[in-house]
C-alpha cells in the first residue's frame, strides 16, 4: 500500500501539477475528472495560508557622543542564536526607565521609529525601533551579557540578525 500511494503523490508532484499539467502523459488521464471536464488548471487547489500569530517587540537602538552604536550578541539557542543585534524590550517599557536601568543614565533624545515586521516561518514579528541618544557612555555598558559598541567605519565583521543589518543601514544614510 505504500508503493502505491507514495507512486500516486509522485504523479502529483512531477505530472498533475497546477501551473503546467502535463495530462499526456499521465497514465491516470482517462479516469480524470478534471482532464474529462477541461478543469485541470482548478487542481491541485491552492493551500490557505496560515494564519501566523503576532509578536511585538521594541529594539533599543542606542547611539553614544562618538555616533557608536550599542549591540549586544544573542544568546546561542533561540530566534537569532548567536547573532548580534539591539537590545530588546517589552513595547510597554518606558525608554527613559530601560536607559536608566541598563546603562546607568539618562538619554539626551529619544525618537520613536517607524514599526516594521519581519516574519518567521512560525509567527509575525513587530519590531518597533526606539532610538536614543546617550551621551559619553563606552564601558561596562550593561547587565545583558555581551555587548559591544559598534562604529560604522569599524571594519569588524559581525554577524547580524537580519532586522539589525536593515536598521544599521538606514542609520548610515
Amino acid at each position: 500500500m505504500s508503493e502505491y500511494t507514495q507512486a500516486i503523490m509522485d504523479l502529483g508532484a512531477t505530472l498533475c501539477t497546477r501551473r503546467v499539467p502535463r495530462c499526456s502523459a499521465c497514465p491516470l488521464r482517462t479516469g480524470c475528472q478534471a482532464y474529462r471536464l477541461g478543469r485541470t488548471s482548478d487542481y491541485p487547489e491552492a493551500k490557505p495560508r496560515k494564519v501566523l500569530p503576532k509578536r511585538t517587540t521594541c529594539f533599543v537602538i542606542v547611539q553614544n557622543a562618538t555616533a557608536e552604536i550599542l549591540l549586544e550578541q544573542r544568546p546561542p539557542a533561540g530566534i537569532w542564536g548567536g547573532l548580534w543585534s539591539f537590545p530588546e524590550c517589552p513595547p510597554s517599557t518606558d525608554p527613559t526607565d530601560w536607559c536608566w536601568r541598563h546603562l546607568g543614565v539618562e538619554p539626551t533624545q529619544i525618537q520613536i521609529g517607524r514599526p516594521f515586521r519581519h516574519t518567521f516561518s512560525h509567527f509575525d514579528l513587530e519590531i518597533r525601533p526606539v532610538y536614543l541618544r546617550v551621551g559619553d557612555l563606552r564601558p561596562g555598558v550593561s547587565d545583558r551579557g555581551a555587548t559591544l559598541w559598534y562604529s560604522k567605519a569599524s571594519s569588524r565583521p559581525l554577524g547580524l540578525a537580519a532586522p539589525a543589518m536593515k536598521l544599521l543601514k538606514t542609520l548610515s544614510q
